[in-house]
């Protein structure tokens, strides 16, 4: 299945749309703006995407410590690039997230 793909239909939910949907609980559904069928998350590769994006959380220190070294920027400075970093990693991991049929409509 390709990723951020309604199954029913094929529509591919845009970043935006995504993005609204990303920070929902795992339990959460929306309708597919295409087709109308009730989509939900799949809860396997969820979990996997979620794993994946929090990996960089254990090397922080070292992260941190070569922006320091090599670049002899301050801490606080290099703290900031890191958690910016972070995040753009986070949201392009999960941007390979799927989506499962809760109910479809035709």
């Amino acid at each position: 299945m390709k990723a951020r793909t309604c199954p029913n239909c094929g529509n591919k939910i845009s970043m935006r749309e995504y993005g609204k949907q990303l920070f929902r609980l795992l339990n959460s559904s929306w309708k597919c703006e295409k087709c109308g069928s009730q989509l939900t998350y799949n809860i396997g590769r969820r979990v996997v995407v979620a794993f994946v994006a929090m990996m960089p959380i254990g090397f922080r220190s070292i992260i941190a410590s070569f922006l320091q070294l090599d670049f002899g920027i301050s801490k606080g400075l290099s703290l900031a690039i890191f958690v910016l970093l972070f995040f753009v990693w986070a949201f392009f991991v999960f941007s390979f997230d799927s989506f499962e049929l809760q109910t479809k409509k035709h």
